[in-house]
Order: structure tokens, then sequence, then C-alpha cells
């Protein structure tokens, strides 16, 4: 019966989306036999979006479907412009739910698929290609409750990702599957709230490059990682709260048809990682600090060379405003205040002391 609900949810939604839309429009219905919510909104005439919920004693479930062109119609962008454009359709299915099994048990669901074309230009040089990119991500989780202060969950997660490449003379694709198991235990204390898990991932990597010119690459790997997330936070005032975070992880590439990668730790993944953040309310304005550490790296599968380890600090700051008659967000921060010198990747340096604001506003 559910399938067969899923089945109609996906028709309605190809039948009534259209990405012509020229205004806004709602449309409100309900029905005990499908959904207590259904909406179809047509955002403008480039997106789209559909959605569904139903809510009941012993469960509930939601679903949302999206539809979106985005980039740049005008070539002529380009001329003024340094960085590449692109045109891309895409559409991102969500859907999500909850089972409640009893007042302190209950099962959660989750599934995420988007699937995406790209058609890219390239500024420097004028290359034209086309990238393909889909992922389609579940989970499954078990949750108890015994207490008001002890909250358990067993959870499983799979994830996976596929990328093409096409550069006309030059072909590439990457698929990556993962597989998570994770155990954790949230204890909510009076005078601190403490976040503990464990987890376990394997990742089959498997990464493929086709030329004209060259042979055939084609570069498999099977990686195991293991490891211990810590999460403490504590409300030191009624206006000034704790943050830190803390990830140890044990990473391997159990095989591989390359023979040289076999037991090494897999390029640019740190085994240590932490965070610690202050967060301060002083007359709704709420002031934010953040200090983070990422480990050091290998460059390489074969582990013939690092990139060090790294420590940045930030600071920010948000609060709420009025923006013609409406309510409207700002954000600002200053990232790595102390201008260091760091490296995401071996030829790739991390950002130097930079400014951003946002401003977010309902419509």
């Amino acid at each position: 019966m559910l399938r067969i609900k899923l089945y109609v949810i996906l028709i309605l939604s190809l039948l009534t989306v259209n990405l012509q839309a020229f205004e806004t429009n709602y449309i409100n219905t309900y029905s005990k036999l499908i959904a207590n919510n259904f909406k179809l909104v047509d955002l403008d005439d480039e997106n789209a979006e559909f959605k569904m919920a139903k809510k009941e004693e012993n469960y509930d479930y939601a679903l949302k479907y999206k539809l979106a062109k985005s980039g740049y119609e005008n070539s002529d962008y380009i001329n003024y412009h340094t960085e590449n454009f692109y045109n891309e359709d895409s559409y991102n299915l969500i859907f999500s739910s909850s089972i409640y099994l009893y007042d302190y048990m209950w099962l959660n669901f989750d599934m995420n698929y988007k699937d995406s074309l790209r058609s890219i230009m390239e500024s420097s040089g004028g290359v034209a290609y086309l990238k393909k990119s889909t992922k389609e991500e579940s989970s499954v989780g078990l949750y108890f409750k015994p207490n008001s202060i002890i909250t358990s969950s067993i959870s499983f997660e799979n994830l996976n990702t596929n990328i093409d490449y096409d550069k006309f003379i030059n072909q590439s694709s990457k698929n990556t599957d993962n597989k998570k198991l994770k155990f954790s235990i949230t204890s909510d204390l009076d005078f601190v709230t403490l976040d503990t898990s464990v987890y376990q991932i394997f990742k089959d990597n498997r990464y493929l490059s086709r030329s004209e010119d060259n042979e055939d690459y084609l570069q498999n790997t099977q990686e195991l990682y293991r490891g211990l997330e810590i999460a403490l936070s504590k409300d030191l005032t009624e206006n000034l709260k704790l943050t830190s975070s803390a990830k140890f992880s044990n990473i391997e590439i159990l095989n591989s048809n390359i023979e040289d990668y076999k037991g090494n730790v897999p390029l640019y993944t740190p085994q240590k990682e932490f965070d610690l953040k202050t967060e301060y309310l002083y007359k709704d304005i709420k002031f934010i600090s953040k200090v983070s550490y990422v480990g050091s790296r290998y460059i390489d599968n074969v582990n013939s060379q690092k990139l060090g380890s790294y420590t940045i600090g930030s600071l920010g700051a948000s609060f709420y405003t009025k923006f013609i008659d409406e309510d409207a967000k700002i954000d600002l921060s200053i990232k790595n205040i102390l201008n260091k010198d760091y490296y995401l990747y071996s030829d790739t340096k991390g950002d130097s002391t930079s400014f951003m604001m946002n401003m977010s506003m309902p419509f």
C-alpha cells in the first residue's frame, strides 16, 4: 500500500509541477487517504516545488519534490566575469518518516535523491564540458529514550554519489558508495549536554578516466573508517554558551587494484579534528567566536608526503532588523582572523582573512 501511495505521489508531482509558471500559486487540499497537507509551489519560471505531508498518532511522513533551472543563459556573461559560467537542470526528491513504537522508542527513515546535469564553460581558455551528478542517500535509525536524561540510537546510513565529466576528448567518472553504522548516546544533564558516538564506515571508490591520447586509467579502493565523536555544550551563564567537539579516526585502505595503496591512509583525511565555539548574547545581538583544528593529512595514497596540521580562528555576529517592513536576519563573519597560511590540498591554500555578510528574510 505504501509503495502504491509513493507511485501516486510521484505521478502527481510529474503531472502538476510546471517550470514555466510566472506567478506564485499555493494549492492546499486535505485528503485522509494521502496527506494532511498538499502544496504545489510555483516559485518562478525556473523553479517549482511539490510538498506533501501527513501526521498521525503513530507515524508521520513528508515528501518534497523540487525542479530547478540555474546558471547563466547568456554567454556574454564570460566577458565580464572571471569565474566559470554554467547552465544546470536538477531535480531533488526528499522523503522522511517516523514510526512511534512506544512513548520511549521510535524509528526514523530518511531518503534523499538528487540528479543534475550541468553545462559548463571555463573562463580560462573557453573550454566547454558537461557534468552529470547523482546522489542517493538513505538512513534508518532506532531511538531509545528511557528517561528525560539519556537518548540512545543505532543507525545505518547509505550514501552513493556518482559524477561524470564529458570533456569531449576526455571523459571521467567517479563513484563512491558509503555504508555507515553508528551508535550514539546523548546525555542531557543539568550542568552539561554530552553527545558521544562511535561509528564505522566502509567506503567503496571507483575512478575511471578515458582519453583519446592516453590509455584508460582505473583506480578502485575499499576504505575502512572507524572513529569516535564527542560533543559537549554548556550554558556558562544565561547569555554565554560554550560548545566543543572532537573527532578521532582510524582510517585504512583495505584493498585496491593498485598494490602500493593497500594498508595506507587515504589522501586528505585527517585523523584528528577539534572545534571550540563560544556564543554570547548581548542586547539581541549574538557574538560568536570559533577555533578549529585539523590534523595532518597525507597528500597521496602511498603516504610519502604530508600536509601539516593547522588551527584557525573566526569571529561573527548575528542579529535581526527590519528591511522593507519585513524581519531580516543579518549574519557577519570574519574567517581566519590571524591570517594564517594553511593548505586544504597540496595545490590549494586555505582562505586568508576574509569578511562575509549575509542577509536572509522570508518572502
